[in-house]
């Protein structure tokens, strides 16, 4: 049994060893790390549910992915965003975020994770923390400027802060920030254009695209590319347009010279013509980062700052395929994947998560589960306990090609390759229900060398809902993502 493990069933059974007058025991069997400060869990983009007067827009409680698109589309009046004012906290249209997601969720062609409830259960078995006391999760509204969220994180800082430094007598106590992608973004122009440094203490970031992601202007450009059919009574291409009006998602749009202008990288302000850019959008996205920017260079000239600033970690993913470099030609915006130490996590490339002056750990990880990942924990935990010696992580030779959605009643096609040779090591690939703890696989197989070292692999048809695939060799090498059938 892993260590993970053992720790998720003694926090599972806690309830139960009340009952049975024995919840001392249970606590008992966890050696909780003591905790003085407050750590603060911010999701990535999609990573909150979003409730429309009160009514369901982006949620578990819809049921599959299909369903959790179809919510969208449902309330596509209200969550549009024609206008996106940085000054204004409310915008009137009752949309309101309610909770972090738990499990997985995706928008095809843009984003996807694997959820946060692994984080908060790793968190609370780890560490001495109470859940509303030293202990909170940050929902928000991801469609919006990450400005706004920014401000509102401001305001609950103070509160939950101050309520910690009264309860439990520390009046030192700061903030540990604990972000994953996007929330990255909304901690950093906090800390840094809002003053927050002064009571933060960490800031540590899971696949945060400080650069931005190549993927997030591709699905700009280009929506979901994959030739699908209805979701519902919807196409995904309606919802690539609805998610298009969203301010946040051109926050995420590369910052690097990323786009080959006669055989020249540019920015992608200096390319004219990319399909569906909205250009007022860029400017404001363009105008959020030259914002973080200067404010670091005005905060690096104070005394206070550099005496006292946060310390900084980076969660990097590397080795998967990811699209890093974008053109122009006569059919339209193309993008180059990149696979390898230079590649990244599938969604943000390597150099992208990367911000200044961080202590940075390298993993074989996609996007969607770095926060989910045990060998990445043990990381995060080192950390914040200040003990930064923890072993580094081995890099996996094994990479995992899989679309994002596969169409219910189609086969479920995936490739494998590694760096290893064949004759020496054994490969598998096995399909789990992605919301099943047990991750028993409902399909698995051992791989053939299609050529050189590579596999394809081809599934039956798997029912509509969401799935972790993972890939692994004998040698105890391995990589996970997570798939919707829809």
């Amino acid at each position: 049994m892993t260590r993970r493990e053992f720790l998720t069933l003694a926090v599972s059974g806690i309830s139960a060893a009340c009952v049975s007058g024995t919840f001392e025991s249970a606590l008992s069997q966890t050696t909780r790390i003591p905790m003085r400060d407050v750590i603060i869990v911010i999701p990535g983009i999609l990573g909150s549910t979003l409730y429309a007067s009160n009514r369901a827009a982006w949620a578990p409680s819809l049921g599959a992915i299909n369903d959790m698109l179809l919510g969208l589309w449902r309330h596509k009046e209200r969550l549009q965003l024609s206008n996106d004012p940085v000054d204004t906290d409310d915008l009137g249209d009752g949309v309101e975020a309610r909770a972090l997601m738990p499990d997985l969720h995706l928008a095809p062609g843009l984003w996807k994770v694997d959820g946060y409830s692994q984080l908060r259960r790793d968190l609370l078995a780890n560490f001495e923390i109470q859940l509303g006391l030293n202990y909170f999760e940050f929902p928000y509204d991801w469609r919006r400027d990450n400005r706004v969220s920014a401000r509102r994180l401001e305001k609950c800082v103070d509160t939950w802060l101050n309520k910690w430094r009264l309860h439990s007598g520390n009046r030192t106590a700061k903030v540990i920030f604990v972000c994953h992608s996007m929330g990255g973004l909304i901690a950093l122009y906090y800390l840094e254009v809002l003053g927050g440094w002064r009571k933060t203490k960490s800031l540590i970031t899971f696949g945060t695209p400080f650069s931005g992601s190549m993927k997030a202007l591709n699905f700009v450009a280009n929506g979901y590319e994959q030739d699908f059919p209805l979701v519902g009574t919807i196409e995904l291409s309606a919802v690539s347009s609805l998610l298009r009006s969203f301010t946040s998602v051109y926050q995420l749009l590369p910052t690097y010279p990323c786009c080959y202008n006669n055989n020249t990288l540019v920015s992608i302000d200096r390319l004219s013509g990319i399909p569906n850019l909205d250009q007022r959008k860029l400017n404001n996205a363009i105008t959020f980062h030259a914002e973080i920017a200067a404010a670091q260079a005005a905060n690096i000239a104070l005394p206070e700052y550099t005496q006292s600033k946060y310390t900084l970690c980076n969660v990097i993913g590397i080795n998967e395929p990811t699209l890093v470099t974008g053109s122009l030609d006569r059919s339209g915006f193309k993008t180059s994947t990149v696979t390898g130490v230079f590649g990244g996590d599938g969604t943000v490339p390597r150099l992208s998560a990367k911000s200044n002056d961080a202590s940075l750990v390298y993993v074989t990880e996609f996007h969607g589960s770095l926060q989910n990942s045990e060998r990445v924990f043990e990381q995060l935990e080192g950390f914040v306990t200040e003990e930064r010696t923890r072993e580094a992580l081995p890099l996996e030779e094994i990479h995992l090609f899989l679309a994002d959605a596969y169409p219910a009643g189609k086969p479920i096609e995936a490739r494998v390759s590694t760096e290893q040779s064949p004759s020496k090591s054994r490969i598998y690939i096995g399909i789990s229900k992605s919301k099943d703890p047990s991750k028993r696989p409902v399909r698995t197989r051992e791989l053939r060398p299609n050529r050189g070292m590579s596999f394809d692999v081809t599934f039956d048809a798997l029912p509509i809902g969401s799935y972790r695939v993972v890939a692994w060799t004998n040698t105890g090498q391995s990589v996970a993502d997570v798939i919707a059938v829809l």
